[in-house]
């Protein structure tokens, strides 16, 4: 029997740029949010000590043993983490992508509707997310108002079912907090005629369609802002502010682009406002094909899927959820800062790189984590988990049901989705329970997660028994321009 670790060489996160500059920076990070604050909230270290131990033989693997020559082969661990661990991040997306693609959105035209808000709205709906979630509600409304419009010559029926996944992006192509929202939404709507759906597709929107709908969607979120007193000079209570005031400046500082730590540091920014923001009586501006703005509002529309295009839908849903962070697109300066490579020039087409100080990376990487319980991906309509319409119009569960009647062996679980072996086969083209000797076929036969037999275990096969540790925080380093 031979023990090989292939695939702890072949994944090394602790060699990784993102990784080193999470390990020595973090417990300075931590530190200097504590001087004059309460540091940041426990979900954000929590995130960046998992990220530090993702993949990591030394904190926990799986033992996988050929059943054919009994090699065995061993596998680390995976953090789960939702944001700056690209390749957790990386394997949710493509698990969400397969599972709407598989087995929710039905065989229909289907479009996808993108919509921007204005830089104080981003951070107001990032340190309330019941703010976020009424913000969505009234972009849904006027859409299904608008396809419910779009098919009244059609069918005169007033319940015309619509049907959505929205998936809330918290990051922009610089690393920036800009939360905004990917709707892809199919492209009609059912009406139920003798107990049977039936679906009724809409026309293509036009340009003066956009324009029309970011107008409504920007008068009745304002006139929402107004009533709640957002936009009123000291009715608004930032209560994030008085929770977590230092936190409260990193999110500031990443809504409006700038610097967050270090002496180049912006003031305090208790009050957001942007110009334009807050007026009613703008017309909308044409910003391209099927996309408009109006002040700070933007709707964008121009893709379209059709009824029939699995592939194209499939790469649609990974593009909505894709990871924030690119860690193959990082780089050391001479000077120590990170160069982040963006992946299309910026509007001037000469910014094609941004650079951070290693701290201020931090900064924007943690204002970019969603909070505990806050859902990323949202639902609406017949695609809802509870509704009616949906077992009679999606894809969900049918392709399980007729492979256990023909008696083939089922490759889904039981809620629907592939198994997590089957997904890295699909989407990495790698068959993880391939042994790379023999041909033959892995199977788990334990998981260490003790560190006592951890590190018996490498003591065994020859592996150093230490794992990376962060660095310890650099008090004399704090005073300095980062």
């Amino acid at each position: 029997m031979g023990l090989e670790l292939t695939s702890c060489r072949l994944r090394r996160p602790d060699t990784g740029i993102l990784y080193q500059v999470v390990q020595r920076n973090l417990e300075t990070f931590l530190v200097l949010q504590l001087k004059d604050g309460k540091g940041v909230p426990d979900y954000v270290e929590k995130e960046f000590r998992n990220f530090l131990e993702c993949g990591i033989i030394h904190h926990g693997f799986l033992r996988l043993k050929c059943e054919k020559c009994a090699r065995e082969k061993i596998l680390p661990l995976s953090c789960n983490g939702r944001t700056i661990c690209p390749t957790c991040a990386g394997k949710r997306m493509n698990e969400t992508s397969v599972h709407i693609t598989d087995n929710l959105m039905p065989r229909l035209p289907s479009r996808q509707w993108v919509v921007t808000v204005p830089i104080p709205l981003r951070y107001w709906m990032r340190s309330k997310p019941s703010l976020q979630s009424k913000i969505l509600t009234i972009i849904m409304r006027l859409l299904v108002q608008y396809y419910r419009t779009e098919l009244k010559s059609v069918c005169d029926d007033k319940n015309l079912q619509t049907g959505a996944i929205t998936v809330i992006q918290q990051a922009g192509s610089g690393l920036n907090l800009n939360l905004h929202f990917h709707i892809l939404m199919v492209d009609g709507a059912y009406s139920m005629q003798s107990e049977k759906p039936v679906f009724h597709k809409a026309p293509a929107p036009d340009d003066e369609d956009i324009q029309h709908t970011v107008k409504n969607i920007a008068d009745r979120v304002v006139r929402y802002l107004r009533k709640k007193g957002y936009l009123e000079e000291g009715s608004y209570e930032d209560s994030l502010r008085y929770e977590y005031p230092e936190w409260a400046d990193i999110l500031a500082a990443s809504a409006r682009n700038v610097v967050a730590i270090g002496n180049r540091k912006n003031q305090p920014v208790k009050k957001l406002i942007a110009a334009g923001f807050g007026y009613e009586d703008d017309n909308p501006e044409k910003q391209g094909s099927l996309c408009a703005a109006v002040n700070g509002f933007s709707l964008h529309a121009a893709t379209a899927i059709g009824a029939n295009q699995k592939r194209k839908l499939e790469n649609i849903c990974r593009y909505i959820l894709r990871p924030p962070v690119a860690s193959e697109r990082f780089s050391f300066l001479p000077n120590g800062d990170v160069l982040y490579k963006l992946k299309k020039p910026w509007d001037n087409g000469r910014t094609t790189h941004l650079a951070f100080s290693q701290l201020d990376l931090l900064a924007r990487l943690a204002s970019l984590i969603p909070a505990p319980r806050v859902h990323q991906v949202r639902f609406h309509g017949f695609l809802a988990p509870n509704a009616k319409l949906r077992p009679l119009v999606a894809t969900s569960r049918k392709k399980l049901k007729e492979m256990e009647t023909k008696g083939h062996e089922s490759k889904l679980t039981k809620e629907g989705k592939l198994k997590w072996a089957q997904l890295l086969e699909r989407i990495f083209r790698v068959d993880i329970q391939k042994c790379s000797h023999c041909g033959g076929r892995l199977k788990i036969i334990s998981t260490i997660l003790d560190p006592n037999e951890i590190k018996k275990y490498l003591l065994h096969t020859g592996v150093d028994s230490d794992p990376p540790e962060p660095y310890p925080a650099r008090y004399d380093q704090m005073l300095c321009d980062f």
